[in-house]
């Protein structure tokens, strides 16, 4: 079967109940809100019977168990034969949500396990570490034994190479990055076998199984420039960078917009929306195609691409651009190095 795209990603909601140091979602412009359940049903509607995508996302920016009819459109994805991937910080797996979860099929779901230990934790969220600990154990313990969720990521920042190139390995050092293997290996002591994990420092993201269903993927902190964070002092904007946008994925935020990616946190690079058009119509427009294009062939068509390919000095602004022409266009450099 052949479809247009690898993922696309639906917003459910910009709300979010933690301050992750990494997120701009504190620089969030647009208005905060909930995507209506009619408007998800149309949106998924079409991408099935269109064969638009692989994969759908729920979740861009927020936390998506803090909409009230999350399962709702779970059922709705599956009565759609559509692979739903489900990402969440998980602070909200109560036994009562996981046991309506376990009842809907998910191909992933992804929490983002960052804060591994209560001093970085406290960083993200005024929650109870040791009670949200526990929680994400009971949660992993109930999928183990159902066969609802296919896949399981924990994900976990990680010290590697890439994380100094571009400055952000201080936020890695806050959350105990470096010590993460170890963190991690003491995380699963409710499982009867001992798990070891191995430390990769050359590889931006790598996953290690740990039961059938059950993984973690070891990511490095990736640099989000805002248009409020280039406010603050000297920032030199990118000419020319690559990414993904438009070629594997897209993304539609709660409200309808269709946007170029998934680091498009604040909507800027809108292209249409749903409610008027169709998603075939938006990507098939003159607007969409030209960025497209450019894209292809390594120019930032908008400004938020530029600040996006950005950095505050040369240097880092520079590893953003080339780095990222490198990574997404030379196959060996994507496949052996990135493991997206």
């Amino acid at each position: 079967m052949s479809f247009l795209f690898d993922t696309i990603m639906v917003e459910l909601t910009n709300h979010c109940n933690f301050r992750c140091p990494f997120c701009p979602s504190n620089d969030i412009s647009r208005d905060k809100g909930y995507i209506e359940v009619k408007l998800a049903d149309k949106i998924l509607k079409e991408i099935s019977e269109k064969k638009l995508a692989k994969y759908v996302q729920f979740g861009i920016m927020g936390e998506p168990f803090l909409h009230k009819e999350l399962i709702e459109m779970l059922k709705i994805a599956e009565k759609y034969s559509l692979k739903i991937r489900l990402f969440t910080n998980g602070s909200l797996l109560s036994a009562d949500i996981v046991k309506q979860l376990l009842n809907v099929s998910i191909h992933e779901l992804f929490v983002s396990y960052r804060a591994i230990e209560e001093t970085g934790f406290k960083l993200d969220s005024s929650y109870d570490f040791l009670k949200y600990r526990e929680q994400l154990k009971n949660f992993l313990s109930a999928a183990l034994i159902s066969n609802k969720i296919s896949k399981i990521y924990l994900k976990v920042f990680k010290k590697s190479l890439y994380a100094n190139f571009v400055k952000t390995e201080q936020i890695t050092d806050k959350l105990k990055g470096a010590e993460v293997e170890k963190f991690m290996e003491d995380f699963f002591d409710f499982l009867p076998k001992k798990i070891s994990f191995d430390k990769n420092s050359l590889v931006v993201n790598h996953d290690m199984q740990v039961e059938k269903n059950i993984f973690v993927r070891f990511e490095t902190i990736a640099a989000w420039n805002s248009f409020e964070s280039i406010k603050k002092g000297v920032f030199y904007k990118g000419i020319v960078g690559a990414c993904d946008g438009l070629d594997s994925h897209f993304g539609i935020l709660w409200n309808g917009d269709l946007t170029t990616c998934c680091k498009d946190y604040d909507g800027k690079n809108r292209l249409g929306n749903i409610r008027e058009n169709s998603i075939v119509d938006i990507l098939n427009s003159s607007k969409t195609r030209k960025i497209k294009r450019s894209l292809k062939y390594c120019y930032l068509p908008t400004e938020y691409c530029r600040v996006c390919r950005g950095g505050d000095s040369i240097w880092r602004s520079l590893v953003h651009q080339l780095g990222s022409i490198i990574a997404y266009k030379v196959p060996f450099v994507r496949k052996r190095f990135l493991k997206m």
